[in-house]
């Protein structure tokens, strides 16, 4: 039997052997393994250490330590939060923006005007923050405004500059970008060997950027070539640019051959162009024949060029250049918005708070109480159903025609253009350009139908109103400049006013000559009093009114509309007590007044170019068209109108007056007769009317007395105004004189 030995260990001698930290080797002796290349690095996973390279920086919360202290209602022991541990954590500065280039398209596009829809595809896909566009056709004339409202309607945070070709066809220059580009047109000489536009941008970078876009034709109206002049002048252009600071691009269709070493004109213009130290980015063919005409220019010594690529797809015998401009990009345009979700309202909710409210269990008896009660009422139920909300949002593109078909067809499209690059066959090149039709057409196509649809089931107001957006563009600066928005409408305030004591003062100043016009002193007839409306005939007047809203009233009027079975008795209410009592309500007499440019083509820096368009409460208009309808039948059942009166009158429209006036001409000339044509438009004739002279006239001349004349001495008095830019308000201001319109 052989003897064993048995060692014991107690509990606090085995805790004793297991290691109580990491074993480390004194610091001189680290070095030296280093310096002997025998240290082994401590092993990481398999491409921690690249990827940690190229981590960018994540920007964090950083704060002070502050020194803790026990708040002395913190008991120990006790459980829960304890909000006096947190502390202000003050967040570090973000890093800073990397320049984001700035996308730059360049086509001759052969006449603009039908390609809009394949304009605005090109910009949106390719997400072209500046395009230069050759060959616009466009005529200067009010032809154009057309196909650039229709671009701007799709692309609203755009803004255009053209120059185009007058009194001939043909030609013209466009550049089209983002409205956050503060954009100038430099002025200069023209030329006549080209036409060109000169733009100076300025973008979030402190360098600005000259741009240049330039259509050479290849011969003069005379017929002679326009090369020989070209180098002279365009040389003297590029002498008064390149001497400039800043990014500069020249850009456009030069129609030389500059792929061609063996052509002479083009060898020309490239040593031109090498003299002013310009470089040319363009390498590839942008014309149908194979040659490169279209070129980006911009100086040899920086980079401001690159990634330059050419599209082939477009509806022109030119290709479609893009590149990036190291140019730093603006940031999208936002607006802030205040906005109520009226679609999300539970109508059946809402109606039943009408009912459940004031204007039913206790309606006021007085009219101004009465007015009063209905808007507060109405403003409370629509702050609980649909709260106001703050909303800064960007101004995107707006193509709802493209659709999920047009989508496939880019896709199978980019599919035969890739296959084509790739094998150079005729094959896929005919493959391929059936399918730029087939795509083409069908943007067009599908444009077409949704402005149809949209058109479709309009009534009269509403199909003016979109055909005019489709028209008429749509003015990208409609105010004059003003870096205090505050004191602009102060400006139009003192304008208003001043305008309409200045023309009163000069009528009052004038000469008058007597005249032999007979004027009936009195009239035969009276109208003393409106009558009762009921509720039948107040919700055919607010159905037949359009659904327009001001700012004033305390609903949509659409909202109120869906709400008419509620409203409708309120409504009848206050406006047969405003009738009865010949008072029109005084809360209706405010107007907020919008200062609208008169024409889209004018000088928006002076005030004179704006009229005054008083924007007033719909109950307000709907209580106007209660006393007008009665008074306007009161007028044709005793023959009060005058007969030569067009305008506010049935049947007698300006389209009548105009076809009265041009009948009478034709049966002059007829009659071999001279005839002369004398037209005289009044200055601000809404708003110098006298007061006293109207009510004069109305009680006098069309028998209006009583209740009747005291409503429209209520209605004419005591209003106030106020100028409305967006959220700005001016000080209120009573006019002594005028109507609202």
């Amino acid at each position: 039997m052989v003897a064993t030995t048995t060692n014991s260990y107690s509990h606090d001698e085995l805790l004793s052997l297991k290691p109580t930290g990491k074993t480390t080797v004194p610091l001189h002796v680290h070095t030296r393994l280093k310096e002997l290349g025998i240290g082994v690095p401590r092993p990481t996973k398999r491409g921690r250490r690249s990827w940690a390279k190229q981590q960018k920086p994540i920007p964090v919360l950083s704060h002070q330590d502050i020194p803790y202290e026990i708040h002395p209602d913190f008991q120990a022991g006790q459980k829960g939060a304890n909000p006096t541990n947190l502390t202000n954590i003050s967040p570090c500065l973000p890093p800073t923006k990397q320049l984001v280039p700035t996308t730059f398209g360049l086509w001759n596009a052969r006449s603009m005007k039908p390609k809009i829809p394949i304009l605005c595809d090109l910009i949106i896909s390719n997400h072209i923050d500046i395009i230069a566009i050759t060959e616009t056709w466009l005529t200067g004339d009010h032809r154009d405004h057309r196909a650039i409202a229709d671009l701007m309607a799709t692309l609203p945070d755009y803004q255009i500059h053209h120059i185009p070709r007058k009194n001939r066809n043909g030609g013209g220059v466009c550049v089209y970008l983002r409205s956050s580009f503060n954009a100038h047109m430099n002025e200069g000489r023209t030329f006549d060997s080209f036409e060109h536009i000169d733009l100076s941008i300025n973008a979030r970078s402190q360098t600005p950027l000259r741009l240049i876009v330039i259509y050479r034709p290849q011969r003069l109206i005379d017929g002679r070539m326009t090369s020989p002049i070209f180098f002279r002048e365009f040389s003297t252009l590029l002498e008064s640019v390149v001497s400039e600071p800043g990014h500069i691009v020249v850009a456009g269709d030069f129609n030389f051959h500059v792929d061609d070493p063996s052509n002479r004109e083009a060898a020309i213009f490239c040593d031109l162009i090498d003299s002013a130290n310009l470089e040319q980015h363009v390498t590839g063919p942008t014309h149908r024949e194979g040659h490169t005409l279209d070129l980006i220019l911009s100086r040899s010594a920086d980079d401001t060029v690159s990634r330059v690529v050419t599209t082939n797809y477009l509806p022109s015998d030119h290709a479609a250049v893009k590149c990036l401009l190291n140019v730093s990009r603006p940031d999208p345009v936002k607006r802030d918005i205040k906005l109520r979700e009226i679609r999300k309202i539970d109508i059946d909710a809402f109606r039943k708070d009408i009912l459940a409210s004031p204007l039913y269990t206790a309606p006021a008896s007085d009219l101004n109480q009465l007015v009063h009660q209905y808007e507060s009422t109405l403003k409370d139920l629509l702050n609980q159903h649909a709260p106001l909300i703050s909303r800064n949002i960007s101004c995107r593109p707006h193509a709802p025609w493209y659709n999920e078909h047009i989508h496939k067809a880019k896709q199978e499209l980019r599919k035969r253009e890739r296959k084509w690059k790739s094998s150079k066959l005729a094959v896929h090149k005919q493959l391929l350009n059936e399918q730029i039709y087939r795509y083409n057409r069908m943007i067009t196509q599908a444009k077409t139908e949704y402005h149809r649809t949209q058109l479709a089931d309009c009534d009269s107001q509403q199909l003016f109103r979109k055909v005019d957006k489709l028209c008429t563009p749509k003015s990208s600066r409609t105010l004059p400049p003003e870096n205090e928005p505050e004191s602009l409408v102060d400006r139009f305030s003192q304008f208003f006013s001043n305008k309409t004591q200045t023309i009163i003062a000069e009528l009052d100043n004038a000469s008058t000559v007597e005249t032999t016009v007979p004027v009936a002193d009195s009239c035969e007839t009276s109208f003393t009093g409106f009558d009762i409306l009921s509720d039948s005939s107040v919700r055919k007047l607010i159905t037949g009114s359009p659904s327009t809203t001001c700012r004033l009233d305390p609903i949509p009027t659409s909202l109120l509309k869906k709400c008419l079975n509620e409203l409708t008795p309120i409504i009848t209410t206050i406006i047969n007590l405003s009738l009865e009592n010949g008072h029109f309500p005084d809360a209706f007499k405010s107007a907020h007044v919008t200062p609208l440019l008169k024409k889209p083509n004018m000088d928006p820096e002076p005030l004179k170019n704006y009229r005054p368009i008083a924007n007033l409460k719909f109950l307000a208009k709907i209580t106007e068209r209660a006393a007008s309808s009665q008074v306007q039948d009161y007028l044709l059942e005793n023959s009060l109108h005058s007969n030569m009166q067009s305008a506010y009158k049935r049947r007698h429209s300006v389209e009548t007056a105009l076809l009265r006036v041009n009948n009478d001409l034709l049966l002059a000339a007829d009659k071999g007769q001279e005839a002369v044509l004398v037209l005289l438009d009044y200055s601000a004739a809404f708003d110098t009317i006298n007061h006293e002279i109207m009510l004069h006239r109305l009680c006098h001349r069309y028998g209006i007395s009583g209740h009747a004349i005291n409503w429209f001495e209520s209605y004419f008095k005591h209003r106030t105004q106020y100028i409305s830019i967006n959220d700005d308000l001016s000080d209120a201001y009573v006019p002594e004189v005028g109507v609202p319109q």
